[in-house]
């Protein structure tokens, strides 16, 4: 086997430095690619904590809209329910209204 001369070597080492250069290159590209996912991601999740905020509002304006709708809900079930009593009360008048003239025609 032969030995390899300086200058083989040289060029070797030459072609080799060129590979290794084209590695870094190749590597400084994929952490720039990497850096700016990082920095999109960074600022598409930045906005979170207000979205938490407009949510807890959201909630906040549910629940009191819920109380608003139970509430109008009770007062038409007692509005239904004053509307069935006065119709009791009216033939219950009516009857006993009926029962005086009827009682007052006989004592004549």
């Amino acid at each position: 086997m032969r030995q390899p001369s300086h200058s083989e070597l040289a060029e070797k080492i030459d072609r080799d430095a060129a590979a290794i250069e084209g590695r870094f290159a190749r590597g400084e590209e994929r952490f720039r690619a990497i850096e700016d996912k990082l920095d999109r991601l960074l600022d598409a999740v930045e906005c979170i904590p207000a979205i938490q905020s407009d949510l807890a509002e959201v909630k906040e304006n549910a629940a009191k809209t819920k109380e608003i709708v139970e509430a109008w809900s009770a007062v038409k079930t007692m509005g239904k329910f004053l509307k069935w009593l006065a119709a009791i009360v009216a033939a219950l008048t009516t009857i006993l209204i009926a029962i005086k003239v009827s009682a007052a025609h006989l004592l004549r």
